[in-house]
């Protein structure tokens, strides 16, 4: 067994396992967060496995932790040890049955460690540690770790019946480790993939969103398109040359590192760029993987912002000050608003059907509606509609917002000033002419 140092662990969560122990109840720290330590991965997400059942582990943590009952039926609670950091506490369990290929049937309570690692799915995640004990690594998930290779615990055929989900946390691991995927853990992804269809969207998007987050999300995906397209169809189209701006999206993704949602809604609209799909297909996407309306509505916002831009120029673009162009920024502040288009623009780097050329004059044409305070809504003009009412008499079926909206135009695009006098002496002409 290899040597773990505490240390690389919270106090607290020590502190934890020590006060089950000292209760009697055998515990150790399992999974995910072992293998982060053994990479030097930070970590806060921890799991502990132990005897004790989940009545015995209410008994005698209630006094000194915050627990929530977050699964008793399958032997597992959860204690919250500090502000950030819950662990779940699950009790040594075997598994049998998985008639909808995602929870078992049956489990049964274990006595021994060991038969608990035997149901993990792989096996860099099947690990159990303990600060006097030491490592246990049943299944050789230290040569694992060291040659960087993704494997079932077991048969990697049957691991993927039992639980759909599998398929896609292998293809996560893969992406956000950068290790391989071992050649019959491979073909049983592609032979099970259908196993996916079974699982929850809402299942399959946080998994789906781990991956994207990961540097190696591109190879992964152009090597698994048939499998991942259970639930992107439109992924079959893949073309992996239109990833090529990465270099410069990586300066992107840096200054928005701490913004999760940003940085799926850019990598789930690069992605159907690289396949060629349209505002359904992604609208269809987002849908089958339940995404919030709110996130839904950001990211085809992103991708409508991505198919106008592209139809641009250059040569159109030239005169930033031009008429033509102050009108085209002022469609794009109405269709985004301004926080979105500033960020748009930002993101623009990361997508290889867009000339530079095009994001550098967008930018200009956008500094430069800002500097001199250009309106982008009626109701950022001088006069208001009572002005309006005061200077023209309307004739019959004209609307007040329609001289606004056309009086926006003007101030817009130079024909009219940005000034109050200026935009009232506007008024005063229009009148002379319909009164």
């Amino acid at each position: 067994m290899k040597s773990l140092a505490a240390g690389a662990f919270p106090q607290q969560l020590l502190q934890l396992i020590d006060k089950i122990e000292d209760s009697g109840y055998e515990t150790w720290l399992v999974g995910g967060a072992v293998r982060d330590a053994l990479l030097g991965r930070e970590c806060l997400d921890f799991d502990l496995a132990t005897v004790a059942k989940p009545a015995q582990l209410v008994k005698v943590l209630s006094g000194d932790y915050d627990i929530v009952l977050s699964g008793v039926e399958f032997g597992t609670i959860t204690a919250r040890i500090t502000n950030e950091i819950k662990v779940e506490i699950t009790t040594y369990r075997s598994e049998s049955d998985y008639t909808d290929s995602r929870h078992p049937d049956q489990i049964a309570f274990e006595r021994d460690i060991k038969t608990d690692l035997s149901r993990r799915d792989f096996t860099i995640n099947a690990f159990a540690w303990h600060p006097e004990r030491g490592l246990i690594d049943e299944f050789s998930g230290l040569l694992d770790l060291e040659l960087g290779i993704i494997r079932t615990v077991g048969n990697p055929r049957q691991r993927f019946a039992e639980d759909g989900l599998r398929i896609l946390r292998a293809l996560r691991f893969s992406s956000v480790l950068g290790f391989a995927i071992e050649k019959s853990t491979s073909e049983a992804i592609v032979t099970t993939r259908n196993k996916l269809k079974l699982v929850a969207g809402e299942r399959i998007s946080k998994e789906w969103e781990l991956l994207l987050h990961g540097d190696s999300w591109r190879s992964v995906l152009s090597e698994y398109k048939e499998v991942l397209s259970t639930f992107v169809p439109y992924i079959r189209g893949l073309n992996p040359e239109k990833f090529s701006q990465e270099a410069k999206c990586n300066d992107v993704i840096i200054r928005i590192k701490n913004k999760n949602d940003i940085i799926t809604s850019l990598r789930n609209v690069q992605v159907a760029e690289a396949c060629s799909a349209n505002y359904q297909d992604v609208q269809k996407m987002l849908r089958i993987l339940r995404y919030s309306a709110k996130y839904q509505k950001n990211t085809l916002a992103l991708f409508s912002f991505l198919q106008e831009v592209k139809r641009l120029s250059p040569l159109d673009l030239t005169y930033y000050d031009s008429a033509d162009n102050r009108l085209l920024m002022n469609n794009l502040f109405s269709d985004y608003g301004q926080d979105s288009l500033d960020l748009f623009l930002s993101l623009g780097a990361c997508f290889s059907a867009l000339e530079p050329k095009v994001l550098e004059s967008l930018r200009q044409i956008y500094d430069f509606y800002l500097m001199n305070n250009l309106p982008i809504t009626v109701m950022d003009l001088k006069v208001k509609g009572e002005d309006v009412m005061n200077l023209v008499v309307l004739q019959e079926g004209s609307r007040v917002g329609d001289l606004l909206r056309q009086l926006l135009h003007e101030v817009v695009s130079g024909a009219a000033p940005n000034t109050r006098a200026g935009q009232l002496d506007w008024l005063k002409r229009l009148a002379r002419r319909i009164n």
